[in-house]
């Protein structure tokens, strides 16, 4: 079925995905397009995580952890967080 939607005699045309201040947000309001297009980014982040931790101290490493891969991560956590799924993923206890 095709909704036709107009806005001041316009015609606005439906589309299935759209990425929206980062977010890849779908017409069925799945993550799972999100998750793919952040996967490449997170992957770049545990690599440099993992090959600079021999030649940084540990406070260092996780300064860099946190600019890079948490801030991926929980970008956009308000809107996609709440899904069950994910919060079993993020929940964790830091030492």
């Amino acid at each position: 079925m095709i909704y036709r939607l107009k806005l001041k005699k316009t015609n606005i045309a439906l589309i299935n995905e759209i990425k929206f201040l980062g977010l890849v947000i779908n017409n069925k309001l799945s993550w799972r397009r999100h998750i793919d297009y952040n996967i490449p980014k997170l992957n770049s982040a545990c690599y440099c995580v993992r090959e600079i931790k021999l030649y940084v101290l540990q406070n260092t490493l996780q300064i860099i952890y946190y600019s890079y891969f948490h801030s991926i991560m929980t970008y956009g956590l308000i809107f996609w967080g709440p899904q069950r799924k994910v919060l079993g993923f993020l929940d964790y206890k830091r030492k």
